[in-house]
């Protein structure tokens, strides 16, 4: 359920305030073109599709009704735009997904500053790791990496998960069991080949 300063907000962009859309792209647009790039690896794209989701908020805000947290809704549309664009096209997947899931559960945050800390011949050892991460996140399910990026980046729990996917918690838990699953196997399978 919304808060009433999240209520007014909401109020003032079904009025059209310019004022409340400018604070909205503020408040979400980073988030927003972060996970549709980590959907696409294309800036360019993730650039378009971050455009198109603030055109369907616009478009659709008449709309909510305030069932979820505006957040929540917002990134659902994200999630359905990335995915309708992926479905539109037969192009590979991919994903810039650039944080180790072998930490644990715990997203190492320090891990997106290391590039600027490390020496050269470390950035390059760092980098390649990455793409690999990177190669192996490429042949996940759509819907495993999803999850993944709206987990281990965005920090988003399995419920609020759920609701941006449309899908239950146990479900959430289970794409997220595969997912690592997966990802272990394909880097396995990579570090023999390259021994």
């Amino acid at each position: 359920m919304i808060d009433q300063t999240e209520e007014f907000f909401i109020e003032k962009l079904k009025q059209g305030s310019e004022l409340a859309f400018r604070q909205l792209i503020s408040q979400y647009g980073n988030q927003i073109h972060r996970i549709c790039f980590q959907m696409t690896s294309s800036t360019h794209e993730a650039e378009d599709l971050t455009q198109d989701v603030f055109i369907s908020i616009v478009e659709s805000i008449g709309q909510f009704k305030g069932q979820s947290k505006l957040s929540t809704w917002i990134h659902k549309i994200a999630v359905s735009k990335c995915l309708e664009s992926k479905r539109s096209k037969s192009a590979k997947k991919r994903s810039g997904f650039l944080v180790s899931i072998f930490g644990g559960d715990e997203i190492q945050k320090s891990a997106l500053n290391i590039a600027d800390t490390y020496s050269t011949s470390t950035q390059i050892e760092y980098e390649q790791v990455q793409t690999v991460i990177k190669a192996a996140l490429d042949q996940l399910p759509d819907n495993q990496r999803m999850a993944l990026v709206l987990n281990k980046m965005e920090e988003y729990s399995y419920k609020e998960i759920a609701d941006i996917m449309n899908i239950s918690a146990s479900a959430v838990e289970s794409l997220l069991f595969r997912s690592k699953q997966n990802i272990k196997k394909l880097l396995k399978d990579y570090y023999e080949k390259n021994k």
